[in-house]
């Protein structure tokens, strides 16, 4: 038997067998996981969404094409490196980056996401942080979509002329009710229409929030992409280390 021969028989055996067993790991996890992609609560974001990174890829068929990419790197990696020991730990530390990479600055970008810009109200108030304690303290603000399983990839307050802004005016953390005290006698200082008030100035002078996402019905067409880019990657290795193999022999 020839070493090409050999490694299309082992390679072609691995990947079959990483394959069959992430995928029915991959379908373990998404049937246990339905009920509770289909659950929202009361609070949003209590539950996270299937276009989350990590649930993302712990559902669907991208589990499939991680486990086939994971043994053809492995492969290439192993016949250039020529020792167990050496190829393991490199394998590990690449696919640990990719891992890393591909959903904070690939996934996002597969399919171009929605950007939306909305006047700032009690329906589409997200949150409201105030960064410090000194008058001189940044307020931001964050905004929701209409689907509480959008992934959120930019959530950014824009000035009345469009340029993205660090914080808010600093009369709007004047302009915000007091916190309820801790024994619940001032909580009706906290009550909302103040508020709404404040965020009502807001938009009359201008302000707007930009979000970026990625629609939570985007969920399928976003697995097909990433696990095309993971199978276009394991052939490309696949087709590497023959070619390294052939090579070595020339």
């Amino acid at each position: 038997m020839t070493r090409r021969r050999w490694l299309a028989t082992r390679l072609g055996l691995a990947l079959v067998a990483a394959a069959v067993a992430m995928g029915v790991l991959a379908l373990a996890v998404t049937w246990w996981a339905d009920p509770l992609d289909g659950t929202q609560s009361e609070t949003r974001g209590s539950l996270p969404s299937r276009l989350t990174p990590v649930a993302f890829g712990m559902r669907g068929i991208v589990p499939v094409a991680y486990g086939v990419f994971a043994v053809a790197l492995g492969v290439a990696v192993g016949a250039v490196v020529r020792r167990s020991l050496a190829a393991m730990a490199i394998t590990l530390a690449l696919y640990v980056f990719v891992q890393l990479a591909v959903p904070v600055w690939v996934r996002p970008h597969l399919i171009p996401p929605v950007s939306q810009t909305m006047t700032l109200g009690e329906d589409t108030l997200d949150g409201i942080t105030v960064h410090g304690d000194t008058p001189d303290s940044l307020t931001t603000v964050s905004a929701h979509t209409a689907n509480p399983g959008d992934w959120v990839l930019s959530n950014v307050t824009l000035d009345p002329s469009g340029r993205v802004l660090d914080g808010l005016p600093s009369w709007f953390e004047q302009c915000l009710p007091p916190p309820p005290s801790p024994d619940g006698t001032d909580r009706a200082r906290a009550d909302k229409t103040p508020l709404a008030t404040c965020l009502n100035r807001l938009s009359a002078e201008g302000y707007r929030q930009q979000v970026v996402y990625q629609p939570a019905s985007r969920f399928w067409p976003l697995q097909w992409a990433e696990t095309g880019l993971f199978a276009a990657l394991s052939g490309l290795l696949a087709l590497f280390s023959f070619w390294w193999v052939r090579r070595r022999l020339t």
